[in-house]
């Protein structure tokens, strides 16, 4: 009775994880159905829940265009770049912990675009801006690793030691 119950967990394992994901079909419909709804109330978190969705779907569609080998498809990048115009108009109304997140998501979206001036443009307008502690060191520690990945790893230590000397 053991052994039965332990395979048949084993087994359903598959069929959970495809209940928890959600396909590029079902993102389409709750985007619909909620730039729909925010079109009459801008609540922040709503619209923030639509730029992650466009941002996620950007993810999926951009799986599916490089599984398929498709260097012109760019269904992708409009997701991305609808995602970073949401973000962009909540970001200075959400709360810091959030504020974190979003900066992280234009970013990132940004950089997935091409688009790493822009996105280190951004991070400066944050380092050097009237913004907490806390988001002006991952601004820091996102400038740092872009020197360190461009193989300009002093100035990137130098990035990592203002990170260090303001927030130890």
């Amino acid at each position: 009775m053991r052994l039965l119950l332990i395979l048949s967990f084993i087994f359903s394992l598959p069929v959970m994880a495809q209940v928890n994901s959600m396909d590029i079909e079902t993102h389409t419909l709750l985007i619909e159905k909620l730039e729909l709804g925010s079109s009459v109330n801008k609540d922040v978190s709503v619209e923030l829940r639509i730029a992650d969705l466009y941002s996620d779907r950007a993810r999926l569609k951009s799986i599916e265009e490089t599984e398929k080998n498709c260097k012109q498809c760019m269904s992708s990048n409009e997701d991305r770049k609808k995602a970073i115009k949401v973000y962009r108009s909540v970001f200075n109304k959400v709360d810091n912990t959030q504020r974190l997140r979003v900066f992280e998501q234009i970013t990132q979206n940004l950089y997935a675009l091409g688009l790493g001036v822009q996105a280190d443009k951004f991070g400066q307008n944050i380092i050097s801006g009237k913004y907490s502690k806390s988001l002006k060191a991952v601004a820091l520690i996102n400038r740092a690793n872009q020197k360190f990945f461009k193989n300009k790893y002093r100035e990137a230590l130098t990035d990592y030691q203002m990170v260090l000397a303001k927030h130890p």
